[in-house]
Parts: structure tokens; C-alpha cells; sequence
């Protein structure tokens, strides 16, 4: 609603306003999508800067006349840089935590009581007064913005009040067995069951935690990820339900038991517990088009002779993965035209792939003509039966575009061509466990002379491959080259083997029919199931998962083992190519030499 709010507040202004959005770590492919999110609601009169260091950044907010703090989260340090900056500006209080910091903190800085809004309306009506009456907005900048000012709100006053409290907080508690327990971390009260030695007594212990502690989501989550290392998975199956059971308003146990259930395999209940368990979700946490009302979300209705669109939804990843669902209603469900709403690094690639009757931009969704239905991606395995183990043939689904040529790649004719993609997106929520710590992870595989080396990695850690091609004559960087999604699809085509950790790339790779060597994390998504070798969804994928017990260095040593192996066979195959044409002009000579035995020869010839 701040998106909205400000649209508003632009509106109604008796003066033009023009809005900077200072956007964190908003980079590569993120931030158009953000920009143009920002742009479609708030309106044109909007500056979307990406990501920059704290000077320019700075610059930005010098230029700006006042600041309009936002809600619900609010910006701690953003009042911070703003007052220091010299600006005077609006927050709005509430429920949220951070609304009520924001609140202390402007009571602090000594702002008029009008600043601090507890509505929505307040907040356009203070913001207005602000940017209407430049005479007040300049007297109130220059008694109250400043340096000066955050040096009052920081250095000012008796911090130490606050452990004075807590002290007496804590003495006020007795030092009781309950009380340790209460206090203890999931990892503390789970400790006992990390230092079991068979299966059944860490199931033993686990369920003596969770009797303790049935509300602990961390006690939950903890005891979820000990069973899954000895490989019980009914009991994960059980302990989640149980969980629901006991919050079945909870965020958390409902999303880790429909991904579970997905997990296991159990294709069309996870999807429909999840389907459940999202259908509040606003329209904006799932995509950045706006669904269509003027005809109905698609619930399993029969699609013969129908027209569906699939819908923009999460992730290129996602998308990539879901684009196989074109063909299946086409061909399982009976649909009569597919259409597929792509983010827009997607739209070349999807509609040379020829998967879909019609690919159009998520930024172009107000030019679709009327379907008879719409769905989000992740809707379709909850109404349409699939089974994990006889999947509609689909790979390969994406193909790139014979126009588009091939991808011009560096180095030696004849090396083995692998790609690597080391790091996901910093922000993504698994990010810390799907990432290497660094390329360097890969240098046993990167000595083997036999291979050339292209880097494909875009954005967090582009730096290293950089570093890592000026000193290695068998690595390339050609991430930075690849500007499109179509650029990449080009190159994987030119490769011999992709190797990636879990991103769009395993897709794009996946779904182009490459052979790709992945790398997942202990607790994977849902996509990779458990305890499995293979992937049913992309039959040229080979996992290789990161055990619950070791580190990434173990999985390397694997990758390793399996790429001498490829080295080996292939030059195997060489040799047998080379040794061939000698065996066929040898039995070329043998079969000749009796017909000629058997010639028989004119008496005139001398």
C-alpha cells in the first residue's frame, strides 16, 4: 500500500512531485522488474536508482526536498541518512515493530506530533502539508534536520536505562530447570538427539523435544532436518502434520508440510495442500502482472477446446521449470490454444521454443486477449494428476533460435566444454545453503588441462570469475558477455556439460536437454525430491547433494571422480574414432587380394 499511498499523495499534490526510490541491492536482472513494478504504480514522476555505493547514494537524498518514510517495515536507517542529510519527513506508526522504532525515533529528533501519522490518511495529509507549504518544510528542515540532529538522537541520553531494565528483568526470574529450558535454543534442546547413534533413538529423542516444546517452530524445523538425516521420511511426514494440527493458522508448519509432501513425491496433495495454504496470498507476492478479473482462475475444469494463459509467476527458474505445462494441457487436459505471461528475459527464448501457442511479456499483460481461463504455474500439478514416476515425456521444451546463431565461445578446439555457475542470488531465502562459499571450491576439477572452463555466473560473483579467468589459461569469464537469457541459452548449447548450483541456470540447461551435474544442498527444493540421484523432471540432470553430515568439499570430490571419468571415456572414444579407418583400409586390402587370385588373364597381354 506505500506504492499506492505515494500514487496518491502525487496526485493531490498542489505542486509537481517527482519520487526517488533507493532501492537495496536491487542489481542484473532484479531491478528492471522492481523499477517497472514501482513505475506501473506510483506513475512516470518516479526515479528508481539501483544499488550504489553510500556517496552517490547520498548525492540522491542531498538533492531530495523532504523524505516520506515507508510503511509497514519502516527505514530505521534511512532516517538516519535523510535527517543527516538535512531533510524533514513523514513516518506512519502501527502494529509493526520497526513502525513503532520509527515512531521513538522521530519523538526523539524532536519532529511536530503531525509528522508521526497512525493512518494512511494522516500520512498523505502530512506528506501533502510538507510538499504544499515549502515556507514550513524549510523552517522545520533548518531547526530540526542536520547533522546536529543525529548526533542528538544517537549520542544523546542514558543508553545504559536499557540494561538497567533488562537486569531487573532477569532478576526478577527464578533460576529454575523450567526456566533454563524455556530459554534454551532449538539446537540446545535438540542436542541429545544430534548425539544419537541409530535411527530409532534420535526419533526417540526428537519426539521427546517436540512433546516439550509443541509450539517451537525452530524445536520443529531442528527435529525435522535430524529425522531427514537418517532418512525417516514418514516420520518428517508425521511430525509436520502434527504441527498443522496443533497451528493450523501458522505460516510456517503448513509451508514446510506441503513442500514435504511435494518432496516426497506425493505430486498432487502437496500441490493442493500448498494451494491452500497461499490462496490469500496478494497478487503482488506471487507475480508482477496483475491476474485478469473479467474471466475466472482455472480449479480443474475441463479444457476441451478452451483457451488458457499460464501466469508470471516467481523466479526465471520458475518459469523456466513450468513452461512444460504448455504442451501437457495441451495434450494431457485437451486445452485448444496455450498461452504462457513470461517475465520479459524469457519472452525471445519461450517463443522460439514453440512450446506455448503465444508467449507475451508480463509488462505487455494489458494486450492479452480474453481466455477462458488464467492460472498461476504452481496451480497447475493441483488439479491436473501427475505421477513422479511416469512424467509426460517433455525434455527437451526449450530450444533456441536458429537466427540467433551460435554462441561464438573462446578456446581450444577439441577441450571439453563445461559451464559453471557457482553462486544463486544473494537474496534468495535458501541463498546461504544452495551458494559455494566461493569458485575456489572448484579448483581440483578447474586442473585438468583435458577441459576448457566457462563461467556463466551473473551478478554475486562475477568478480571472482573474473579473477579466476586472468589466472587460469582454461577458464573463461563469459558471464559478463552474456547480457540476455537467450545469450546464456546460446552458450549452454555450444557446452559439453553444465555444472551450477540450484538457479535458473540448472533449468535452462535442464529444460535445453544438457547434460548438467547440479549441487544441492543437504535440504533441497521440492523439485529435487529426496534421496535421489536423478531428476524425473529433467532426464539429462545428475544431482549431487551435499550431505548432512560433511561439507561441500566432499561433494567436489564427486564431481571430480565423475568428470575424470568423462575425460577418460572420451578420450576412449577418440582413440576407437582414430583406430577405425586403419581397421577398415587393413580389411580393405584382405578382401582384395583373393579376386584378384581369381582373375583370369588375356594370353596376348605380355
Amino acid at each position: 500500500r506505500f506504492f499506492e499511498t505515494c500514487a496518491e499523495i502525487a496526485r493531490r499534490a498542489k505542486v509537481p512531485v517527482q519520487f526517488h526510490f533507493l532501492v537495496g541491492q536491487a542489481s542484473g536482472l532484479v531491478f528492471p522488474q522492481v523499477r517497472n513494478l514501482v513505475r506501473r504504480i506510483v506513475g512516470d514522476s518516479v526515479v528508481v536508482h539501483k544499488h550504489q555505493n553510500y556517496h552517490n547514494y547520498m548525492r540522491v537524498i542531498a538533492e531530495c526536498d523532504l523524505f516520506l518514510n515507508p510503511f509497514p517495515f519502516g527505514n530505521t536507517n534511512g532516517i538516519v541518512d535523510t535527517v543527516w542529510a538535512g531533510l524533514i519527513g513523514v513516518c506512519k506508526t502501527g502494529r509493526e515493530v520497526h513502525e513503532h522504532i520509527d515512531e521513538g525515533m522521530f519523538r526523539r529528533l524532536g519532529f511536530p506530533e503531525w509528522t508521526i501519522a497512525r493512518t494512511r490518511e494522516d500520512y498523505v495529509e502530512a506528506a501533502l502539508r510538507l510538499i504544499d507549504d515549502r515556507s514550513e518544510r524549510e523552517a522545520l528542515t533548518a531547526k530540526l534536520a542536520g547533522p546536529q540532529a543525529i548526533e542528538k538522537l544517537i549520542f544523546k541520553g542514558r543508553p545504559e536505562i536499557l540494561g538497567e531494565r533488562m537486569l531487573g528483568l532477569w532478576n526478577e526470574k527464578l533460576d529454575t530447570a523450567a526456566w533454563r529450558e524455556q530459554r534454551a535454543s532449538g539446537a540446545e534442546i535438540l542436542a541429545p538427539a544430534e548425539q544419537a547413534r541409530t535411527a530409532e533413538d534420535c526419533l526417540r529423542r526428537c519426539q521427546d523435544a517436540l512433546r516439550r516444546h509443541p509450539l517451537r517452530f525452530d524445536v520443529a524445523h531442528g527435529a525435522a532436518m535430524l529425522l531427514m538425516k537418517w532418512h525417516l521420511i514418514d516420520a518428517v511426514d508425521t511430525l509436520w502434520q502434527q504441527a498443522v494440527e496443533r497451528q493450523p493458522e501458522a505460516r510456517e508448519p503448513r509451508l514446510y508440510r506441503f513442500l514435504h509432501v511435494i518432496a516426497s513425491g506425493r505430486l498432487q496433495e502437496g500441490f493442493q495442500l500448498r494451494l491452500a495454504a497461499v490462496k490469500d496470498w496478494p497478487w503482488r507476492r506471487r507475480t508482477t502482472a496483475q491476474p485478469p478479473s473479467a474471466y475466472p482462475a482455472w480449479t480443474g475444469q475441463p479444457l476441451a477446446g478452451k483457451r488458457i494463459v499460464i501466469w508470471s509467476e516467481f523466479g526465471l527458474g520458475d518459469e523456466i521449470f513450468f513452461l512444460r505445462f504448455a504442451r501437457i494441457l495441451r495434450e494431457r487436459a485437451g486445452a485448444a490454444s496455450v498461452t504462457v505471461l513470461c517475465q520479459t528475459p524469457l519472452k525471445t527464448l519461450f517463443a522460439a521454443s514453440g512450446e506455448a501457442n503465444a508467449v507475451v511479456a508480463a509488462e505487455d499483460s494489458a494486450t492479452l486477449p480474453e481466455h477462458d481461463y488464467w492460472v498461476y504455474p504452481h496451480d497447475i500439478p493441483a488439479w491436473l494428476p501427475l505421477s513422479l514416476d511416469a512424467l509426460p515425456t517433455s525434455v527437451p521444451y526449450l530450444r533456441v533460435p536458429q537466427e540467433a546463431g551460435r554462441y561464438a565461445l573462446p578456446g581450444r578446439y577439441g577441450a571439453l566444454k563445461v559451464g559453471i555457475v557457482f553462486r544463486g542470488e544473494p537474496n534468495h531465502e535458501n541463498d546461504r545453503s544452495r551458494s559455494l562459499p566461493g569458485l575456489s571450491m572448484l579448483d581440483p576439477l578447474f586442473g585438468h588441462a583435458e577441459v576448457d572452463f566457462y563461467s556463466l555466473q551473473k551478478g554475486s560473483g562475477a568478480q571472482e570469475a573474473a579473477v579466476h579467468a586472468a589466472q587460469r589459461s582454461n577458464f573463461y569469464d563469459i558471464g559478463v558477455t552474456a547480457e540476455t537469457m537467450l545469450d546464456t541459452a546460446r552458450a549452454v548449447a555450444c557446452l559439453d556439460l553444465v555444472i551450477t548450483v540450484d538457479t535458473s541456470v540448472a533449468h535452462l540447461a535442464g529444460a535445453l536437454g544438457k547434460p548438467t551435474w547440479l549441487l544441492l544442498p543437504a535440504y533441497a527444493d521440492w523439485r529435487w525430491h529426496y534421496a535421489r540421484d536423478d531428476s524425473p523432471w529433467y532426464p539429462t540432470v545428475m544431482l549431487f547433494r551435499h550431505p548432512f553430515r560433511g561439507g561441500w568439499g566432499e561433494v567436489v570430490t564427486r564431481l571430480n571422480g565423475h568428470l575424470l571419468a568423462r575425460i577418460a571415456a572420451r578420450e576412449a572414444g577418440r582413440a576407437a574414432a582414430r583406430e577405425a579407418p586403419r581397421e577398415s583400409a587393413t580389411r580393405g586390402k584382405g578382401a582384395g587380394a583373393p579376386r584378384r587370385a581369381g582373375l583370369t588373364l588375356p594370353s596376348s597381354l605380355p
